[in-house]
């Protein structure tokens, strides 16, 4: 008789390729606020520091940021020895593109701003104040420089163009100021990211 042969055996069972779903990394908004100094050179008679307050969104390389300015009194006088005080407060609106290269992010924004501008008579024997609607487009660029895990340094400089420029007069004819056709603002700040 015939030994009996082993059964055959069963095939090697194949390799399992394991497929895991992975998704990109979808950037989140962070938000932050800046406590600035800012001088501005243009809109009023005379160089004028100021104090900003910006709230900012970025994601990515967009950021978008909304900011508060008040600007110092500026007085000019005119033929006579009479003249006026002139003082600027505003919000503006702003749209950057933000791309980060370690420590620093620069920027490059345009946006618009609204605000009021007031000129009160300056040694006139009635001293009436006028106020307009300031408005105005603008440029800005800068940087911001990480010192610490969510603190930066921001610097920006502006170029402001006015939609309008108002004209300031005493006694109905006496033009006492109008503000310049361009402005340039320079912004340097304390930034926390929160």
């Amino acid at each position: 008789p015939r030994p009996s042969e082993p059964p055959p055996s069963a095939p090697a069972a194949a390799p399992v390729a394991a497929i895991v779903a992975t998704s990109p990394l979808i950037p989140t908004w962070h938000p932050s606020v800046t406590l600035a100094l800012a001088i501005d050179t243009g809109v009023l008679p005379s160089t004028s520091p100021g104090l900003e307050l910006d709230g900012s969104l970025q994601r990515g390389e967009l950021r978008f940021i909304l900011l508060g300015t008040w600007f110092a009194s500026r007085d000019t006088v005119g033929a006579g020895r009479v003249g006026g005080t002139f003082q600027l407060a505003l919000g503006a609106g702003l749209a950057c593109y933000g791309p980060r290269w370690g420590r620093w992010t620069a920027l490059g924004c345009a946006g618009a701003e609204l605000g009021r501008l007031a000129g009160t008579g300056l040694d006139v024997s009635r001293p009436d104040t006028g106020t307009v609607l300031w408005g105005a487009i603008r440029a800005d660029g800068g940087a911001t420089v990480a010192v610490g895990a969510n603190t930066a340094i921001m610097l920006r400089a502006a170029v402001v163009r006015p939609l309008d420029r108002p004209e300031f007069v005493l006694d109905q004819s006496q033009v006492v100021y109008r503000p310049s056709s361009a402005a340039l603002r320079l912004t340097a700040g304390f930034e926390l990211e929160l």
